[in-house]
């Protein structure tokens, strides 16, 4: 994959690295209330029966407590990092078969085109201020 592309310094194809990024970065107080803000516009922008993807899924921690408060809805997440996507493959087992997993890079891959069925939200949080511009930024808000 392309690591170049991070804006910042981390080695998350490195399964080492990614897991001590994920206990590092476990909610906190302050991080759950940014959770209740996401999880209080999806339930006012996303059906029952909706779906929502997440760009840079991580270790799952947003997606856990997405999952857990709207019990109904279908979850695609997205990151670049196979060890990531393993993480939260682990954490969000009990979830299966309600969430998919895809790997992409947001800024080069077509991931838009390889997300199955409507998307009623596209949500993020730690990852697209690690693309390494605005214009890439910008990119992935123009797909999604």
């Amino acid at each position: 994959m392309n690591e170049a592309v991070i804006g910042a310094d981390h080695q998350f194809h490195d399964r080492d690295y990614a897991l001590a990024w994920g206990e590092r970065f476990s909610p906190t107080a302050q991080r759950l209330e940014l959770f209740e803000l996401v999880l209080g516009e999806l339930r006012h922008a996303v059906p029952a029966d909706g779906r929502v993807v997440e760009l840079g899924i991580g270790p799952g921690y947003l997606a856990q407590h997405v999952l857990q408060a709207m019990p109904t809805i279908s979850y695609c997440g997205i990151d670049f990092s196979t060890p990531m996507l393993d993480i939260a493959h682990a954490r969000l087992r009990r979830y299966a078969p309600r969430i998919t997993y895809l790997q992409a890079d947001l800024v080069r891959d077509d991931w838009q085109d390889i997300v199955d069925g409507p998307v009623d939200a596209v949500i993020s949080t730690w990852s697209l201020h690690d693309l390494g511009s605005q214009q890439n930024v910008q990119t992935v808000y123009a797909k999604s």
